[in-house]
């Protein structure tokens, strides 16, 4: 499965462990660039050399450090932004009123500003050093960053992603062929051919002799339904005119600084968990959705029980990986999940002892497999397999790559705040709502086949098959790396 994502502060000073398998793309040049010590040319050519040989693509960002950095000097330049019009005035107030990059009870320091200068020009080197090795850019914005503003902001990232040395043509390919290609799904889009969905620009002039003439655009087409520029005109007019006549309901001061500092807290609160939205959770939940069904140690384990036992050993493993579940969820709420990329022997010895408990159960199984008679095979349980529950819960507690997965993917699903934990702690409990449902469906196929068409004989290779896949994963486990 393809991860698009950060790269955690835990892999400073060993960042090429970051770079493993379906790492696909980075979000943010400055995820590099942090990992830096002297912003050389050397780093930008190491960084992409890494990303070249794991096939990891990069979405530069250009445009949102370049914001960050011009407003640690003054917010004027939000202030005076001709777009910010176009932005709702709870958010424009959060960026004028209550900006994390430029507080004035806490300004930036003179250091920091001119650590982000250059980073900032550190960010172009990488972005010449990713188009020498041959590594897709593809381009992005972060859009509702402090003074990042939706599609204005993409024609910015083009033109600097062209002042960085990219050509029109490349510049072009970075915002609609890559991402199509990227998704896997160039087959209907990121072109225009016959055949493929009608979104596109038209524009008055040639975007190939300029990049900045793509914010020349005469009209859009959406779903085969045309836009002129008039209507876009009118459309964007409205906007405006909605958030000005709504500035005096939504004032960042009176919600958040006018009504006392407990008051102020909770309305803190609630605008942190109103971004914790339907839309995050349904990127989760599509996310965990994919990797539910995917098979894994806890498809195994429940078939298995659910195919020597029947319908109840099948979920009581399926209530001990869910018990699993909560124990991660704690752990994340309290802040102790990352624990296991901070400490090296934490994670070595739960992954030693999460490989050799599931080989052990594999081997169990595989001669219990070879040594029962068939005759006896469904009457002669082995001993090992009669505590679902307990095996179900500690495949899971004794598995560190399910908390690496965590604390790697669950920062961009929830905010940064005192409140964060706690939602990322719901998230896991969704994410195992979701696979208890699978499993459960796991278990009632496996006992209805059983009960249809296994015989004695099957059933003694099926428990062989199973503790043969029980050593596989074990092996793998103990390959593993943060």
């Amino acid at each position: 499965m393809k991860v698009l994502g950060h790269i955690p502060d835990a892999f400073e000073g060993r960042l090429a462990e970051a770079f493993v398998p379906g790492f696909s793309m980075i979000a943010h040049a400055e995820e590099l660039a942090k990992h830096s010590e002297n912003f050389s040319d050397d780093d930008a050519q190491r960084f992409a050399r890494l990303a070249k040989s794991n096939d990891t693509w990069l979405s530069p960002t250009l445009t949102v450090w370049q914001w960050i950095t011009a407003q640690t000097r003054s917010l004027d330049v939000i202030g005076s932004s001709p777009n910010l019009k176009y932005v709702h005035p709870l958010i424009r107030g959060r960026w004028l009123e209550d900006n994390g990059y430029n507080n004035p009870a806490s300004p930036p320091s003179a250091r920091r500003i001119a650590i982000f200068e250059r980073m900032k020009v550190f960010n172009n080197k990488l972005v010449a050093a990713f188009k020498a090795e041959g590594v897709p850019l593809v381009a992005g914005t972060d859009t509702l960053t402090s003074g990042v503003v939706a599609g204005f902001s993409l024609h910015d990232e083009l033109e600097l992603l062209a002042a960085a040395g990219l050509s029109a043509e490349e510049v072009l390919a970075s915002a609609t062929r890559l991402p199509a290609v990227w998704l896997g799904v160039d087959t209907d889009r990121g072109t225009i051919e016959p055949g493929k969905r009608a979104d596109l620009l038209l524009l008055d002039e040639n975007p190939l002799a300029s990049v900045a003439n793509t914010r020349k655009i005469a009209g859009v087409v959406t779903n085969g339904r045309w836009s002129s520029r008039s209507t876009l005109d009118t459309t964007m007019a409205d906007l405006a005119r909605r958030n000005t006549a709504s500035a005096a309901q939504f004032d960042w001061r009176r919600v958040l600084i006018g009504v006392g500092s407990k008051a102020a807290k909770r309305s803190q609160q609630y605008l942190e968990v109103s971004m914790f939205d339907a839309t995050t959770i349904v990127a989760w939940t599509a996310l965990v959705f994919v990797l539910a069904i995917t098979p894994g140690p806890d498809t195994v384990l429940v078939a298995s029980h659910a195919a020597r036992g029947g319908l109840r050993p099948g979920l009581l493993a399926l209530l001990g990986i869910q018990l699993g579940g909560i124990w991660f969820a704690c752990l994340f709420s309290f802040g102790l999940l990352s624990l296991l990329t901070a400490v090296p022997a934490l994670f070595l010895t739960i992954k030693v002892a999460g490989a050799a408990y599931l080989a052990w159960l594999g081997f169990s199984m595989i001669v219990h497999a070879v040594r029962t008679p068939s005759s006896d095979i469904k009457t002669a349980r082995p001993r090992l397999l009669d505590n679902a529950l307990l095996q179900g819960l500690l495949t899971n507690v004794l598995n560190p790559k399910v908390a690496l997965f965590y604390v790697a993917a669950l920062p961009q699903f929830v905010p940064q705040s005192e409140n964060g934990p706690l939602l990322g702690g719901v998230l896991i409990l969704i994410h195992y709502s979701i696979g208890g449902t699978w499993l459960t469906c796991v278990a009632l196929s496996v006992v209805k086949a059983r009960a249809i068409s296994w015989n004695k004989a099957l059933l003694r290779w099926v428990e062989g098959a199973i503790g043969i896949v029980f050593v596989a994963v074990a092996g793998r486990l103990a390959l593993a790396s943060r």
